[in-house]
């Protein structure tokens, strides 16, 4: 029978500006849900770690098969799965998009005809626990300063939450000499200092959407044209049956929005990675092809 020990530490946390991109894992002999019988509990383990800023999450367990050359390929089926949406608006896309990657450490030892594995899983946060504290009391904040419970429609609140990001948070690429680079990706940088590159702004429209009851997801690729040939993050959200995308960096201090709630003919500047772009995902998230008829005020 196999042995799982889960531990959980606080400690220090460090910054990096490489983003968390999962791309699928290589091809494995074994699957830790089919080695380790409390395999769900060590997925909630780790995802309740993340969201506590956890600096190291370690998994013990003991078996008789040979998993040392796999540890590390569990390890990253363990983290996808953690940072899985849910219906919890602070997991998913927002614990994903506030990481900033993670490294793997593993070791094993022989004791008699079992092996006891252990793996470290050291998150990399863009924030210190007390920040990412004071965004989300920020963040409540503002939700009950839109009046949002007032409203019927989920235009319209999708409208009040845009139009706050828009007009309250101004866009800060990131630069290698600026200090303040890694913290405006994150909802911190945007709800907090008022500067937010696309990341901050995207992982803020999703987490205020979320909380608001509607459905929504970062997507991470390209653009092209005008502004584009560069990595990008945008949004898009459920509003009557559909998904629609949404670009809050691009309509960042501008007088009427263009592009709020467009459909997939109208986006075509705007290149998904290819997690966004298989039929499963588009068969869970179907975005119109046509753009959502709003006008402020009125839903039609």
């Amino acid at each position: 029978m196999n042995d799982l020990r889960l531990k959980i530490r606080a400690g220090s946390l460090m910054l990096i500006l490489t983003a968390l991109l999962f791309t699928g894992c290589k091809d494995i002999h074994h699957r830790p849900e089919d080695i380790i019988p409390n395999n769900k509990e060590v997925i909630d383990s780790i995802r309740n770690g993340i969201r506590n800023y956890s600096s190291k999450i370690t998994i013990s367990f003991t078996s008789k098969e040979h998993l040392t050359e796999e540890l590390s390929e569990f390890a990253h089926i363990w983290m996808e799965e953690a940072l899985k949406e849910t219906d919890d608006p602070g997991e998913g896309d927002f614990l994903e998009s506030q990481l900033g990657g993670y490294k793997v450490d593993y070791s094993s030892e022989k004791e008699g005809d079992i092996v006891r594995y252990k793996v470290d899983i050291g998150p990399k946060y863009y924030l210190y626990d007390v920040e990412g504290k004071e965004a989300e009391e920020k963040l409540l904040s503002i939700l009950s300063d839109l009046k949002l419970s007032e409203m019927e429609d989920d235009a319209d609140k999708a409208y009040a939450i845009y139009d706050y990001l828009c007009k309250n948070v101004r866009y800060d690429k990131v630069r290698k000499d600026n200090p303040y680079a890694v913290k405006r990706s994150t909802m911190y940088g945007a709800l907090i200092e008022g500067y937010a590159t696309c990341n901050g702004y995207a992982v803020s429209l999703y987490r205020m959407l979320r909380e608001a009851g509607i459905d929504s997801r970062v997507i991470t690729g390209e653009t092209k044209g005008a502004r584009g040939d560069k990595l990008h993050a945008w949004n898009i959200a459920l509003i009557d049956g559909d998904y629609y995308y949404l670009d809050a960096t691009w309509d960042a201090g501008n007088d009427e929005y263009e592009f709020f709630l467009k459909g997939s003919k109208s986006f075509t500047d705007h290149i998904p990675q290819d997690r966004f772009r298989t039929t499963e995902f588009h068969r869970s998230y179907p975005v119109s092809g046509e753009d959502y008829k709003y006008t402020v005020g009125e839903v039609k």
